[in-house]
């Protein structure tokens, strides 16, 4: 489904200031997988998810996305991908404050020239309906508590119904309980068959992941 081989990432390549974000990162995913990415701040973690979101591009190797090497995609076709494949929960939360809840929602299909207005938003009140959040579809996101807004967020993410969804730091900015509600609805779309990568600094959250991987100083190292 999804493979990335040999990802290096620099930063400021060749100046004083250089960084080697990734270094020589291979990393394959299923269909339906459930992988938890933990390390530091600073480690990489965080540029591995925009390299599989094809939000950076990486300096050497390649990103093989449903059978296509989606590395020297141009703009518009990689743009394409992440409205139709991917989809993005975001610590915190990216949310436009002063749109309604519905409005949040629809934005990524307002973008994909299959839908129509109208069926846009069919397809985001059938998104919050599955997240049990209808209700909240005429407030405005600034009425709503930072849970609310995570869950939101999320079903910004797969009103799409994407190939693979990303989520960094989902709980990062959450209370415990709230975080642990949050992580739940994660897990039931896992389970009803998302794939599913999270990239945390908890590893409580990571231990919900059915495989886990450590990024240390660029390096992604498979947990035993």
């Amino acid at each position: 489904m999804i493979r990335v081989t040999h990802i290096d990432k620099y930063y400021n390549r060749g100046k004083g200031s250089e960084v080697h974000a990734l270094r020589d990162v291979n990393l394959t995913i299923q269909q339906g997988e459930r992988i938890g990415i933990i390390g530091t701040s600073g480690s990489g973690k965080s540029t591995l998810l925009k390299v599989l979101g094809l939000l950076e591009v990486p300096d050497n190797g390649d990103y093989w996305l449903n059978d296509e090497n989606v590395v020297r995609s141009k703009e518009k076709e990689k743009a394409n991908l992440r409205s139709r494949q991917i989809g993005f929960v975001m610590q915190d939360f990216a949310l436009m404050e002063d749109r309604s809840v519905l409005e949040n929602v629809m934005t990524p299909l307002l973008f994909d020239r299959r839908y129509t207005w109208r069926k846009a938003k069919e397809k985001a009140y059938e998104t919050l309906h599955r997240l049990s959040l209808e209700d909240l579809a005429k407030r405005k996101v600034s009425q709503l508590s930072g849970g609310q807004k995570q869950r939101i967020a999320i079903c910004r993410a797969i009103v799409n119904d994407p190939l693979l969804l990303l989520a960094d730091e989902p709980t990062g900015a959450l209370d415990s309980r709230t975080a642990a509600e949050v992580l739940h609805v994660l897990l039931e779309l896992n389970q009803q068959g998302q794939t599913l990568l999270i990239v945390t600094h908890d590893s409580q959250v990571a231990a919900s992941c059915r495989t886990i991987y450590r990024m240390e100083d660029g390096h992604l190292q498979k947990e035993s």
